[in-house]
């Protein structure tokens, strides 16, 4: 998301944001595949890596610089950039701006996940590695997003532990699709599994 300011994701359906390394002034965003475009006040920057970092592509931009709009057609990225008056439109072959090696502004370290979910697929019994995250509690959802069944703490003391292994049963679910809700310390992080 972008709205005249830097560039925030989430990657749960918006429970969570982080701020992305581009830290021009970004009023519009397009994609293309796995690409990544914003329109700054500076120009055009692309990612290739989720805007985990970014570079400069102002070629064939002419001398205006602040971007108004980006639309992505076919294999081309339109550009629509103005000064005051009067309007610059270009274009350039995605190819072209992705393939091209330039300065790289490099992105903030993000934290490593380290939860680990397995056996999944399962038939009954999950384990979750933490990486030495303490776990308090997880919930299992279904696709819906209610909560099916709940682990940890003291109401909840189904979720076993053994060092940074803990163990779930979802013998008692059907079979399909659900969601762990794994709450630490810190954060509550989602993790798809699908019981069998």
């Amino acid at each position: 998301f972008a709205a005249n300011g830097p560039i925030i994701r989430s990657t749960d359906s918006g429970s969570n944001w982080t701020q992305l390394s581009l830290t021009a002034n970004t009023s519009r965003l397009a994609s293309s595949g796995p690409y990544l475009f914003a329109g700054t006040d500076s120009g055009v920057y692309v990612s290739i890596d989720s805007g985990n970092t970014w570079r400069q592509e102002n070629d064939g931009l002419g001398k205006y610089y602040q971007v108004n709009s980006l639309c992505v057609f076919d294999t081309l990225l339109f550009v629509n950039t103005a000064l005051g008056f009067p309007y610059y439109t270009a274009m350039r072959p995605i190819s072209e701006m992705v393939a091209e090696a330039k300065s790289v502004v490099q992105a903030t370290p993000q934290p490593q996940d380290t939860l680990s979910i397995y056996p999944n697929p399962a038939t009954g019994l999950v384990t979750i590695r933490s990486g030495g995250t303490a776990i308090e509690r997880v919930s299992v959802l279904n696709v819906l997003g209610a909560d099916v069944l709940e682990a940890g703490g003291s109401t909840f003391p189904r979720l076993e532990k053994a060092g940074d292994f803990y163990s779930l049963d979802l013998s008692q679910l059907p079979s399909g699709t659900y969601f762990l809700r794994i709450e630490t310390a810190k954060e509550s992080v989602l993790r798809k599994v699908v019981r069998e």
